[in-house]
């Protein structure tokens, strides 16, 4: 029986050996990555073969696939499209993604467990 792995570290070393390797903006892109794997339960881009792996990523090239995130809100697919961008200049920021409505906006917000991200970090982190 074939077995698929959710998350592979592969496709971030791909990402980060390929586009620009700006470390603040590399680190958001990786971030994005996990995020995609972490709501969907799979990988943005095809591991497999790894010329097609490494193409998609240049390119940017992936989809959600409608039955993996189905239950995935519009706002978490935005910061996800955000975060995953070929270009650097274009991919958001690390205090813009803190202040994207899906952290801001989150249901989670209104929880007396909820611990935002923000005060997590010190400006220097930003």
């Amino acid at each position: 029986m074939e077995h698929h792995v959710c998350f592979h570290p592969h496709t971030i070393v791909c990402g980060i050996e390929l586009l620009t390797p700006d470390e603040k903006s590399i680190d958001i892109w990786s971030l994005g990555v996990t995020m995609f794997s972490l709501l969907s339960g799979t990988q943005p881009f095809p591991v497999y073969p790894e010329n097609t792996l490494r193409r998609c990523i240049s390119s940017g090239s992936y989809f959600f696939p409608a039955h993996r995130f189905k239950n995935v809100s519009k706002d978490a697919k935005d910061l996800i499209i955000s975060m995953i961008k070929v270009n650097p200049n274009e991919r958001i920021t690390a205090e813009e993604a803190l202040k994207h409505k899906w952290f801001t906006s989150n249901s989670m917000a209104n929880s007396q467990s909820y611990c935002s991200m923000s005060s997590l970090l010190s400006d220097e982190d930003l």
